[in-house]
C-alpha cells in the first residue's frame, strides 16, 4: 500500500441548520446525509481543485464543523471498489460521500461504520472521474483522518466486464482489431491466406476491450459481413509495401474527416469505420487503395482518375449521389 500523502481541497460551507454535536451509532447513520451540498453547486469551483488519488493512495485532512474536503478518483464500469475512511485523532464523526461527475450522489453496496472508522463497497456502473467528499457527519466532532480506495474487482483488477456492446463499440472493437491485425501481418513475411487472416483477426478481438467490456462478440449479428470484409483484406496488405499502407490510412482519414458531421450510427455498416472500409454508398478506401499504383493499381498519383476514386471513396462514401463534386475538385 502506498503511504503518501495527499492534501485535500478544502470548502467551508455555512449552512443555516442546527449542528449536531454527537456522532450517530452505525444502526442510526444516514449515508445520504448531506448528498445536496455538492450537486446543488455549493461546491462550484472546488472539484477542479481536488487531488486525484490512485488505488491504495492515501488522502489526509482536517475537518470539523461544517468544512468539506474533496478527492477526485478515476474509475471504470464495473469496478469494484472498497473506500476507507480512519479517523487518525480527535473525536470527528467519520463520513464521506461518493459522486460521480461531482454531480450524482453514489450510494454504497455496503457499508460497515465504528467510532473511529467508516468502509463502504462500491460497483461503479459507468466510467469517467469520481469524486469523495469527506467532512464530520452532522458536523459532529474534529480530527484528522486518511481516506484511501482500494480496489476490489472488476476491470482495475483486469476482470473483463461481461455486457452488451453499443453499435459504437462494436464499430470501435472492428476498428481496434483491425489496427492490431495489421500490426501483426509483417511477422508472417507475405504469408497470410483465409485462414490465417481469420485467426489473426480473431486473436486481436479478443485481445481489445472497450472501457473493460469484451470485443470478443462484436463480429455477431449485423456486424458479421463487415468484419468478414476486413478480414478477407488482409492476405492482400500482408504484402503490401509502406507506400500502399500510407495510401490506405490517409484515405481512411480522410473519409472519417468527410463524415464527422454524420449522426451517431445506428446500425453498424452506417459507422464511419464500416462506411470507410467497406460499406460506403460509392467507394470505399479498401477499394481505392487497391486501385492505386502504391498498391499496383493502374490509377497513378496525383492522376485525374485516382483524384476521382478518392473523392468517391471518401466524399462519395457518405452521399449517394455526388453530382458534380469529384468533377469540380478533379477536373479543374
Amino acid at each position: 500500500m502506498q503511504t503518501n500523502t495527499t492534501r485535500p481541497v478544502r470548502l467551508s460551507i455555512f449552512v443555516s441548520i442546527l449542528l449536531m454535536t454527537a456522532a450517530c451509532s452505525e444502526s442510526a447513520y444516514d449515508e445520504a446525509w448531506g448528498t445536496d451540498e455538492i450537486p446543488s453547486g455549493k461546491a462550484d469551483g472546488v472539484l477542479d481543485s481536488a487531488p486525484v488519488l490512485d488505488f491504495g493512495e492515501i488522502g489526509r485532512g482536517y475537518v470539523e464543523g461544517d468544512q468539506l474536503d474533496m478527492f477526485a478518483i478515476d474509475l471504470r464500469e464495473g469496478d469494484v471498489i472498497t473506500t476507507t475512511l480512519d479517523v487518525v485523532n480527535g473525536d470527528l464523526a467519520p463520513h464521506f460521500t461518493l459522486y460521480f461527475g461531482g454531480n450524482r450522489y453514489i450510494a454504497s453496496d455496503k457499508f460497515e461504520r465504528s467510532d473511529s472508522s467508516i468502509e463502504k463497497s462500491y460497483t461503479l456502473a459507468a466510467t469517467g472521474r469520481y469524486y469523495l467528499a469527506v467532512k464530520p457527519y452532522r458536523g459532529a466532532g474534529a480530527g484528522r483522518y486518511a481516506i484511501r480506495a482500494e480496489c476490489s474487482g472488476g476491470p482495475c483488477n483486469g476482470e473483463v466486464l461481461e455486457r452488451y456492446l453499443t453499435v459504437g463499440e462494436q464499430a470501435t472493437c472492428i476498428e481496434s482489431a483491425r489496427v492490431c491485425s495489421f500490426a501483426e501481418l509483417p511477422q508472417w513475411r507475405g504469408a497470410v491466406g483465409a485462414s490465417r487472416a481469420r485467426s489473426i483477426f480473431e486473436a486481436c478481438l479478443e485481445e481489445v476491450t472497450i472501457e473493460g467490456a469484451s470485443c470478443t462478440d462484436a463480429c455477431e449479428g449485423d456486424a458479421e459481413d463487415f468484419c468478414g470484409d476486413v478480414i478477407s483484406a488482409l492476405p492482400f496488405y500482408a504484402d503490401a509495401n509502406r507506400a500502399c499502407l500510407s495510401t490506405l490510412d490517409e484515405c481512411l482519414d480522410a473519409c472519417r474527416d468527410a463524415g464527422a458531421n454524420a449522426e451517431e450510427a445506428e446500425e453498424v455498416w452506417t459507422s464511419p469505420e464500416s462506411m470507410c472500409w467497406s460499406t460506403g454508398y460509392n467507394s470505399n478506401c479498401d477499394s481505392y487503395a487497391r486501385s492505386h499504383s502504391s498498391c499496383g493499381g493502374e490509377n497513378q498519383a496525383d492522376s485525374n482518375a485516382a483524384c476521382h476514386a478518392l473523392c468517391e471513396a471518401t466524399d462519395g462514401a457518405w452521399m449517394d449521389d455526388l453530382d458534380t463534386i469529384c468533377t469540380e475538385a478533379c477536373d479543374e
